[in-house]
């Protein structure tokens, strides 16, 4: 081929300096694929394989190879021309020219010798590069053919998974459609092996035995019992006969799977309550640490570092935010440290006026430490990074003209039926759920007191801006008794 020369010249008011590259363009095997064909073929039959591709990277030789149950024969060669052939298989018959039958499929026949799954891999080369690609072929006496299988939603490349987050329990489902007009019975078997990302090398299988989906069409996954990593799910299908050799009817496939980490969910009060009320007297611990979760039951939720960001909300309207810059924001702790400097920025009149315990993760508010102003919002957004990623919760903060008001606490009174997430709990639909509600402090002197649930349900309105309506749909009381839904 040509090459091409290219030429780049540097230039200031002083200098000039040009570089000089040479570039020779390659053709590349590029883009093959085999044209599946389950169909039974004869013994002493012949057989015509296809294959689609991109480029053969000519002038390149193919070198034909044949696997029968386990027994590994060279076949031919096939390529541009006999001469490239020699050049790369010198001790190799070479049977013929490329033959393309149509538009960029590649297609070669052969006699079929032996009964048995015949595995036939070609491997391609030419100056630049290398490539190889298989086909299976059953060959039998049978009336019957070879199964068709398939997985639902299948990842058959390993640099693109499917990705599972760890606390999410997932299926993966084996499709087979049988053609035989033989009375076989049909084996069906998962197995699965842990591989590398960097190139999807098998590490080791890992046994599922215990797994009483494994030998079922679906294959369940409890959560959190795979560690972080790649996975490949291999479904295998067997035909099996009386007296009746069939092991050239056994087919499987693969898909890949990524375990990866669900995640943090930060909480700040119980239940992942977001809306509270205190009265101006009333001190406020905002202690995330306490309250937020992995999903994966994997880090310790102490060892985070959590930071806090302030604004203000007057009549719903932003009157003072964190932000300083277009794309940053101060968060307390540094504006704590900076107070003069940063005192626009901040919820606070003076930064005698909140604290942090030692580890900055848990902010302390004294009684009067925030501002009673009618119509007011103060919302905190507790954020946190966990494998780079953050995550965090808006708490809104309303501050009553009472010194004290009614700290009440709504959560699931069973924890183990609420799986918590970002912006809602999921709950088992089969399960019973009860909510409850209670006082936490400032209910000592009061001599009855009712409940009062109501009950709302999201719709979306829009999809593209996000939009939704929470309508009404239950309300339910309960005096004198702590309100247990």
């Amino acid at each position: 081929m040509l090459e091409n020369q290219v030429v780049i010249t540097i230039r200031n008011n002083l200098f000039s300096k040009s570089y000089r590259a040479m570039i020779k363009p390659v053709s590349s095997i590029k883009g093959l694929t085999p044209i599946i064909d389950n169909t039974v073929t004869g013994k002493n039959e012949l057989k015509t394989l296809r294959f689609s591709f991109e480029s053969l990277g000519e002038p390149s030789c193919s070198l034909i190879t044949q696997d029968t149950n386990g027994f590994k024969n060279f076949l031919f060669t096939i390529g541009s021309d006999q001469d490239t052939c020699r050049a790369y298989y010198p001790y190799i018959e070479f049977k013929e020219k490329y033959q393309i039958a149509e538009s960029k499929i590649w297609i070669f026949t052969f006699l079929l010798k032996e009964i048995g799954l015949v595995n036939i891999e070609a491997f391609i080369k030419n100056e630049y590069s290398s490539a190889s690609i298989s086909s299976s072929i059953t060959v039998s006496n049978f009336d019957c053919n070879r199964p068709q299988v398939e997985i639902e939603n299948r990842s058959s490349f390993f640099y693109h998974p499917r990705i599972i987050p760890r606390s999410k329990r997932f299926s993966i489902v084996g499709i087979t459609k049988i053609n035989c007009k033989l009375s076989l019975q049909n084996i069906r078997q998962w197995t699965l092996f842990s591989v590398k990302e960097s190139n999807g090398e098998v590490i080791q299988q890992i046994s599922i035995v215990s797994n009483p989906t494994s030998s079922f069409s679906e294959l369940v996954i409890p959560s959190k019992i795979l560690p972080f990593g790649l996975y490949k799910f291999v479904f295998k299908v067997k035909m099996l006969g009386q007296n009746i050799d069939l092991t050239a009817f056994q087919v499987e496939i693969d898909t890949y799977v990524k375990i990866v980490p669900s995640g943090i969910v930060v909480q700040v009060f119980p239940g992942g309550m977001t809306k509270i009320r205190r009265g101006i007297d009333q001190n406020i611990i905002l202690d995330p640490t306490f309250y937020s979760y992995d999903l994966d039951s994997v880090f310790p939720i102490k060892n985070l570092k959590f930071k806090y960001f302030c604004s203000i909300f007057e009549n719903g309207i932003l009157v003072k935010s964190p932000q300083i810059s277009l794309d940053k924001s101060i968060d307390l702790s540094s504006i704590k440290s900076d107070f003069q400097r940063y005192s626009n920025n901040s919820c606070f009149d003076s930064a005698e006026l909140f604290s942090f315990d030692i580890t900055s993760n848990v902010l302390n508010i004294p009684a009067r430490g925030l501002s009673y102003v009618p119509s007011r919002q103060y919302m905190f957004t507790i954020m946190t990074s966990y494998l780079q990623k953050n995550y965090s919760q808006n708490v809104f903060l309303e501050i009553d003209s009472y010194s004290n008001v009614p700290v009440i606490n709504i959560r699931c009174k069973f924890i183990k039926e609420c799986s918590p997430h970002e912006n809602y709990l999921l709950v088992n639909p089969i399960s019973k759920l009860m909510i409850t509600g209670e006082c936490e402090s400032g209910c000592e002197y009061i001599n009855s007191f009712e409940y009062e649930y109501r009950i709302f349900k999201r719709w979306i309105i829009s999809d593209l801006d996000n939009r939704e309506k929470w309508q009404l749909c239950f309300i339910w009381k309960r005096a004198n008794i702590k309100g247990n839904i």
